[in-house]
């Protein structure tokens, strides 16, 4: 998010194995920080210095990407560290966020109609009734 602006927002499968659920959300962290740091460049380049703040509910992946090393952890690939760094340099952040305010939710598990519309009203999206004017007709 820029503001209240939704400027990048996906889901996907993950292509690396894991053995744990905090394991898997610290590779998530991981690919957020990337995309991240690549938006929070084009903006700096653009003359738009930002502050970068990764939001995670799981308190095992903020654990392992706020420490040096792999501490008790055995199965992270060490080229994963890299977060680790930018992390302790400041260069961004992660921060825990609740159930009530995690928008990745939205494409993660079975939320109700309120908490859906709740999430897409934070990213700006909305629903509307109808066609667009220049939608193609069904035959």
């Amino acid at each position: 998010m820029l503001g209240s602006h939704c400027i990048k927002h996906s889901s996907n499968l993950q292509s690396t194995v894991s053995l744990s659920s905090g394991e898997s959300e610290f590779y998530a962290l991981v690919k957020a920080g990337c995309v991240g740091l690549g938006l929070k460049t084009m903006m700096s380049e653009w003359g738009l210095p930002l502050n970068l703040i990764l939001y995670s509910d799981s308190s095992a992946a903020r654990g392992i990407v706020s420490r040096k090393g792999l501490g008790k952890t055995r199965h992270v690939q060490s080229r994963y560290l890299w977060i680790q760094e930018k992390v302790g340099s400041k260069e961004l952040a992660v921060e825990a966020v609740g159930t009530d305010n995690n928008l990745a939710d939205l494409c993660t598990k079975p939320l109700t109609a309120d908490q859906c519309w709740k999430h897409m009203a934070r990213m700006g999206q909305k629903a509307v009734d109808g066609r667009h004017a220049q939608a193609k007709q069904l035959v």
